[in-house]
């Protein structure tokens, strides 16, 4: 765990990363988003807008392309542009009243949740205990991917991120399987300690091959960062 600095230095550090470009994408594209009625002043960036390098070499062609999309708090947009887009999606969230089900002819929604192991939930439980959740490998095995490659995996699971980053790191499933990675991080430990363990597990990213193409703050969360990073082990694009 690197630094050993006061919460402010350590902020800083995790700030200057963040903001730190890692690969040049010359074709940046937003995909949903919903832009709020009378907001003043005026929306920069719609709640539920996520960024995808489309450049050549990423080769996200319609019609072939792979969404993993986590965490959709009954907020679609993103999916339903993607799925427009000609990618099939499949999409998770354990806390939506929905169940398991075909959204449209290519968003297949689970009523499962992301998490650093398996579980079925505890029946009569109430809140996490109660989930269905599956890892990422977990996940590609059941929907039997093992042979494909994700083309995005996009994670909104306020905070857990930093639970699940980690067991995709170790393990090797993100660095193998997938292309672009879109994750909101969130800020929730604001201790010296904790800025230091985000900081040191999006280096564990960076060290891994994922680089920052783009970057922006959720405009009703200023300490979240929704970033994508392109696997530089599956696509080549030039370093910053």
């Amino acid at each position: 765990m690197a630094g050993t600095g006061s919460y402010d230095d350590e902020m800083r550090r995790y700030n200057l990363f963040m903001s730190s470009q890692g690969v040049i994408c010359q074709k940046i594209r937003h995909f949903g988003g919903i832009y709020m009625k009378d907001k003043n002043p005026p929306e920069f960036d719609p709640d539920g807008s996520w960024y995808l390098c489309l450049d050549p070499e990423v080769s996200l062609r319609p019609g072939s392309c792979i969404v993993y999309s986590i965490g959709i708090n009954d907020e679609w947009s993103f999916d339903d542009s993607i799925a427009n887009y000609g990618c099939r999606v499949y999409a998770f969230d354990p806390t939506m009243s929905k169940e398991t089900h075909l959204r449209s002819p290519f968003i297949q929604f689970f009523k499962v949740g992301l998490a650093d192991f398996d579980s079925e939930g505890t029946p009569g439980e109430s809140g996490k205990a109660a989930w269905r959740t599956r890892t990422l490998k977990s996940i590609i095995t059941e929907l039997r991917h093992n042979k494909k490659l994700v083309d995005v995996l996009k994670m909104d699971i306020e905070w857990d991120e930093w639970k699940c980053l980690p067991q995709m790191l170790s393990d090797g499933t993100l660095k193998k399987y997938v292309k672009q990675l879109d994750v909101e991080f969130h800020v929730v430990d604001r201790t010296p300690f904790g800025i230091r363990r985000y900081y040191g597990i999006a280096m564990w990213l960076d060290r891994q091959g994922f680089k920052i193409a783009n970057m922006h703050r959720n405009m009703y969360c200023r300490e979240c960062y929704e970033t994508t990073f392109i696997n530089t082990n599956l696509i080549n694009l030039p370093l910053r």
